[in-house]
């Protein structure tokens, strides 16, 4: 009997031992998945297809591709089957450099809301470091801050930073900052507009209602 009791226990402990979770792999490794969160590896992966985006009143189109040395930017003619680089990298980046004071170079662009008046020629924005200066800043802007610290006074706000705009001309190269630029106010606050400026789209009393645009 004492011999059929001694297996029996060393057979629990044998499955015991067998079955028992190992203290490290029972540890989830969370640091090392977090290293393939899909915002880490996006950073990694880069350009993987081709966002073509149509210039108005031509049968050109545009798009950006990036790769480990930077982000670059084509424009394609499918008649002519040409593709050209819109920007030389590196000298864009010393253009900007000198005019906004910030320094810049061709693998790291800071140009954003690249928009075509035509297909020779684009306008952008670049945020700067600097502050915004108060003459400068939108009127309505600043007595809605105004209205804010009014009612806040302990809420401090961040100033916000000076936008550059300018307009560049593909076939030259050049680059001039648009010193005169104001936000075209041809969109409602309370509404969206097609792309082709015809149609209105708003929400109301949880409805959503259409218009053309010539009504509003």
């Amino acid at each position: 009997m004492k011999a059929i009791r001694s297996i029996i226990t060393a057979t629990c402990l044998s499955l015991a031992v067998a079955f028992a979770p190992d203290a490290v792999a029972q540890d989830a490794n969370y640091r090392l998945a977090s290293r393939f969160a899909p915002y880490k590896i996006q950073k990694l992966i880069h350009s993987t297809s081709v966002n073509p985006r149509w210039i108005e009143n031509s049968e050109k189109f545009w798009y950006e591709f990036e790769t480990s040395s930077g982000k670059s930017f084509y424009i394609v003619d499918p008649v002519r089957r040409t593709r050209t680089e819109i920007f030389d990298n590196d000298a864009i980046a010393a253009e900007l450099t000198r005019i906004t004071r910030d320094p810049y170079d061709g693998q790291h662009l800071p140009i954003t809301s690249i928009r075509f008046v035509d297909d020779n020629t684009i306008r952008f924005d670049v945020t700067s470091t600097q502050d915004e200066t108060e003459e400068k800043r939108d009127q309505d802007e600043m007595e809605e801050e105004q209205e804010d610290e009014k009612k806040e006074k302990k809420a401090k706000k961040k100033p916000s930073k000076k936008v550059f705009h300018f307009e560049y001309t593909v076939s030259s190269r050049q680059l001039r900052e648009l010193d005169d630029w104001e936000e075209p106010d041809n969109h409602p606050s309370w509404a969206s507009i097609s792309p082709d400026g015809e149609t209105v789209v708003f929400a109301r009393h949880h409805n959503l209602y259409k218009m053309a645009a010539a009504e509003y």
